[in-house]
């Protein structure tokens, strides 16, 4: 997007491929999700929190492959691997074919999963390990 306002801002435009930073994988999405948050910052409802450089692309949790590692990434990331993220919002999203994204906002996508069953809540956990329908209580679970 170019700037604030309703769906009309959204292009469809060819942008460069992200170059990982170091700490920081390059991820081919496979899939990205539409959540509340993706609308209204592109409505501007955010502004006050974070005021977006623009152009900005939406879009914080995705699946994909990872294409590229950058420096300064643990030995157990490679090109190859199937992953999903819920990565910084700051940051240009997944609406796209590539994004780069840091290594520690990265999970391995399990094996039982396809890249588009992936969900976002899987995520969130309770405290005693269950699943969690108000995530407000719920904190950051490992991928199994």
């Amino acid at each position: 997007m170019h700037g604030y306002g309703g769906p009309e801002v959204l292009k469809y435009e060819d942008a460069p491929r992200p170059e990982p930073a170091e700490g920081e994988v390059l991820v081919k999405v496979h899939a990205a999700a539409v959540n509340p948050v993706d609308w209204k910052i592109r409505a501007g409802y955010m502004r006050s929190f974070r005021d977006y450089p623009m152009p900005f692309i939406l879009g914080w949790d995705f699946s994909g492959t990872i294409e590229e590692v950058g420096r300064g990434v643990a030995p157990a990331w490679k090109a190859g691997d199937e992953v999903y993220s819920r990565p910084d919002i700051g940051r240009n999203g997944a609406y796209a074919d590539y994004i780069a994204v840091r290594a520690s906002e990265i999970q391995r996508k399990p094996s039982r999963s396809t890249m588009y069953t992936r969900r976002r809540f899987r995520w969130l956990r309770s405290p005693r390990g269950r699943p969690c329908s108000m995530p407000r209580n719920c904190g950051p679970a490992s991928a199994s």
